[in-house]
């Protein structure tokens, strides 16, 4: 039978006998249910306006973007210690080092550096245990890599400090 004069169709559509349905609470808001009432899964292509749905990839993006700050305490005698591991494209923004307290019998061979098996210092040198140093690093990770701290006792016998990474993308502890 032809229905012509159609105001629209009920809130709920049944998709194909005793199939899926998308069920209409309201005018802007539906589920996707299986024959049960669970939820159904759906898949979305990418969202290209500010209304639109969006992928876990997407999301994924925009968290890269962020500014992190990752703290990692160190002891005057842990010798390499992982900060953590960078994904591909991390960028590091600045690296901190605060001595947490007095660095007991610390001498000029007593240091801690920042960096990567490829270079120790890459991202931070030049660590005064008496205060807080700061190292604007500006550095991109290509490939995912480990970041460690590097301590190197010297004639310390106590000490800590924790060390600060100001970063965006992500960095697995």
């Amino acid at each position: 039978m032809k229905q012509y004069n159609l105001g629209g169709i009920g809130k709920d559509v049944e998709l194909g006998k005793k199939g899926r349905k998308i069920i209409g609470s309201n005018s802007s808001q539906i589920a996707f249910v299986e024959t049960g009432g669970t939820s159904a899964k759906v898949s979305l292509a990418a969202g290209t306006a500010p209304t639109h749905g969006v992928r876990l990839d997407q999301l994924e993006q925009q968290k890269s973007k962020n500014l992190a700050r990752l703290d990692k305490m160190v002891n005057y005698n842990d010798g390499t210690v992982l900060v953590g591991t960078a994904d591909a494209n991390v960028y590091i923004h600045k690296v901190a080092i605060e001595s947490d307290v007095a660095w007991t019998n610390a001498n000029d061979a007593t240091t801690i550096t920042v960096g990567d098996s490829a270079d120790p210092d890459r991202l931070f040198t030049a660590w005064d245990p008496s205060c807080q140093t700061i190292d604007e690093t500006d550095h991109r990770y290509t490939s995912q890599t480990a970041i460690n701290a590097y301590v190197t006792q010297g004639a310390a016998t106590a000490g800590t400090a924790r060390v600060v990474v100001w970063f965006s993308g992500i960095i697995d502890q």
